[in-house]
Order: structure tokens, then C-alpha cells, then sequence
């Protein structure tokens, strides 16, 4: 016959068994996820170094476009003496207002992703670096 003792460790000893199969599950489901972040790291390596890329793309547009202006600017000046007509420049003027809403709106999607991804980044490098 069991003393109250014995049956109370009975009762712990089976509530530890029980921790320890939900500790190797807990641990089995931590392994499989250390593997989907590593997995995940090696997309956000390689979205970075899209990103790079493209920001690159970015900049190489807007001195394109700095250009362009600056040949409007100067189109303008001597314009009539160019043998240009009023309507010309105001054609050639529209053709650079279209392609600077164009680098415009370019640009903002650009900075909005930017700093999407810049702080969903920056949240999990501090998330990380303390713990």
C-alpha cells in the first residue's frame, strides 16, 4: 500500500515526464524554425542586395533626369535663337514635367519601401542585440 509520499512523487515524477516530452517537442519545433530563419536570412540577404541594386538604378535615373533638366534650362535660353519655336519649348517643357512626376512617384514608392524594410530591419537587429 502507497503512502501519501510515494503517490505524490508518483504524481511529480509523471508531470516531469510530461515537461520533458513537451520540452522535445518545444525543441524539435525550435530546430525546424532555426532552419526557416536561416533559410529566411539567405532571402533577406539577397533582398538587400536587390534592394542595393536598384537603389543604384534609383540614382543613375535622377542624374539622367538632372541632366534633362539642365538641357531644358539651357534649351530655354537660347531657344529662340536656336531657331526654336514657343511651341517646341512648351512641348519639350511638358516632356520633362511627364518624366519628373514620372522619377517623382518612383521616388516616393522607393523612400516608402525603404523605410519599411529600414525599420522592420533596425526593430529586429535591436530585438536581437538584446537578448
Amino acid at each position: 500500500m502507497k503512502n501519501e509520499a510515494d503517490r505524490q512523487m508518483e504524481e511529480e515524477h509523471a508531470q516531469w515526464k510530461a515537461d520533458h516530452e513537451m520540452w522535445k517537442r518545444d525543441i524539435g519545433q525550435w530546430r525546424s524554425d532555426h532552419f526557416e530563419m536561416q533559410r529566411m536570412l539567405v532571402e533577406i540577404e539577397n533582398a538587400v542586395r536587390t534592394y542595393e541594386s536598384l537603389l543604384e538604378d534609383h540614382e543613375e535615373a535622377m542624374i539622367k533626369h538632372e541632366a534633362h533638366i539642365r538641357g531644358h534650362e539651357n534649351a530655354m535660353l537660347v531657344g529662340t535663337e536656336s531657331g526654336e519655336t514657343a511651341g517646341e519649348l512648351v512641348r519639350a517643357h511638358d516632356e520633362e514635367g511627364q518624366r519628373h512626376q514620372h522619377q517623382s512617384t518612383h521616388h516616393e514608392a522607393f523612400k516608402k519601401r525603404h523605410e519599411v524594410l529600414f525599420q522592420h530591419m533596425k526593430a529586429l537587429y535591436q530585438e536581437v542585440s538584446e537578448s
